[in-house]
């Protein structure tokens, strides 16, 4: 074991090794495809940005993603084993068992989200605020309970471990509103959502742990009780902007459809 410090200046020594490695040796396979608007067969990355931020189906799984993975990820990530050992109770093994139904849940929810996106196309927004909501029942049960049984340990775990399976949707919906010369872009976009929604609540909590914390700085139940709550607030951000960035995105497509039709009339016959 090396420790948390070491380990994470390793992974961000990773990452920074990935991210300079990807500009040196990856190039285009292809050119790119030509703009519909412009023709330019290499728009620019700024204008590729302008245009996919434009595009409500972009913004829509952009919160897809920001609303559905933050909390198995904050779990994951930090936060579930000393909030199990430290606030719940748990032994380590019983922390463990948790954590790792999580990660299973994960594994086998993915094929059934990625079947239920593409049966269900139309009801994609129902699915991930049933889901969100899920998770936020779970949660507000353990925090309200306080001294949680572990069964409903288990059904937190289950229910967060739903989230990151779900955010797989919002790919769903940036491939149906983006044309192929700017799909990466709008991709990139979006999957920066659920990671950024990730480390804005870890660093929450572990500031509001640290300003409830016992005595020694010790981290106790009503101190998570407390940095938990954190999580509401996005949920309920992510849930807004899902049904605003929805209705958005349904009058575009409309208005497109009721353009194309008005065309295919006013053809000669």
């Amino acid at each position: 074991m090396i420790g948390w410090r070491p380990g994470f200046l390793l992974l961000a020594a990773t990452g920074a090794l990935v991210a300079v490695l990807s500009v040196v040796v990856v190039s285009d396979g292809t050119p790119a495809m030509s703009s519909p608007a412009t023709g330019d067969a290499s728009p620019t990355l700024l204008r590729r940005l302008r245009e996919s931020l434009a595009e409500p189906g972009t913004r829509l799984a952009f919160w897809t993603h920001f609303v559905t993975p933050f909390s198995s990820n904050t779990f994951g990530v930090l936060w579930g084993f000393p909030f199990l050992v430290a606030g719940e109770g748990l032994q380590a093994s019983g922390a463990q068992a948790v954590l790792v139904t999580t990660v299973v849940v994960g594994v086998v929810a993915g094929p059934v989200m990625g079947v239920a996106s593409v049966r269900f196309a139309a009801h994609r927004m129902h699915l991930v605020l049933g889901l969100v909501a899920c998770q936020f029942v779970a949660w507000a049960v353990v925090l309200a309970v306080g001294d949680a049984p572990t069964w409903m340990l288990f059904a937190v775990a289950i229910a967060i471990g739903i989230g990151g399976p779900a955010s797989i949707v919002a790919f769903d919906f940036v491939r149906e509103h983006n044309p192929a010369y700017r799909l990466s872009t709008a991709t990139g976009i979006v999957n920066a959502g659920g990671f950024t929604a990730s480390v804005m609540v870890i660093l929450l909590i572990g500031l509001t742990l640290n300003l409830t914390s016992g005595p020694g700085g010790a981290y106790d139940l009503s101190s998570f009780r407390i940095a938990m709550c954190w999580q509401i607030p996005f949920w309920a951000l992510g849930a807004l902007m899902v049904v605003r960035e929805h209705r958005r995105t349904r009058a575009r497509t409309d208005a497109g459809d009721r353009l194309s039709e008005v065309t295919v009339r006013s053809l000669p016959r």
